[in-house]
């Protein structure tokens, strides 16, 4: 058993009495018995406040692994919004690209053929619809990226 300065102190004062108790011959058992009874109730004591010191420290491990798997399943939600907007912009990168190319095809054969006002006119509208399509995409992105924004911030 650790010594505690409660117990030493006991000690101490059952020396004195006991010494004291010989001198004068009686009473010498019964100090001693109080003094032990004593000295057995700061030891029980001492047992139950460690007892009372680990449960509070497996409570507080308790919790530190909640708050682990917590945070553990939010990152494991974050990774699942990481890997959407990753799909989506690759979505929109294919979409912008394949746009752009069907407009560049477009363009070779309006150069081919000559310009006329109509022509001009339809160019103008494909790229208009181009630019509206990659705008589109940026917009799903952007709302996917927002979404794993929010995600992080309830990580964190």
């Amino acid at each position: 058993m650790a010594w505690n300065p409660i117990g030493g102190a006991f000690e101490k004062i059952l020396t004195k009495v006991s010494a004291s108790a010989r001198q004068h011959g009686h009473f010498s058992r019964e100090i001693m018995a109080l003094g032990k009874r004593m000295h057995k109730d700061v030891a029980h004591l001492d047992k139950s406040l460690q007892r009372e010191k680990e449960a509070e420290e497996k409570r507080n491990a308790n919790k530190m692994i909640r708050d682990a798997e917590k945070t553990i399943k939010s990152a494991g939600n974050l990774s699942k919004h990481c890997d959407m907007v990753e799909a989506e912009l690759v979505n929109c990168r294919a979409l912008a690209i394949q746009n752009l190319r069907k407009l560049l095809g477009d363009i070779v054969r309006a150069r081919e053929n000559g310009f006329n006002q109509t022509t001009a006119n339809n160019m103008n509208a494909k790229i208009q619809e181009a630019l509206a399509e990659i705008s589109r995409g940026s917009s799903k992105c952007g709302n996917v990226e927002l979404s794993v924004s929010a995600e992080a911030k309830r990580a964190a």
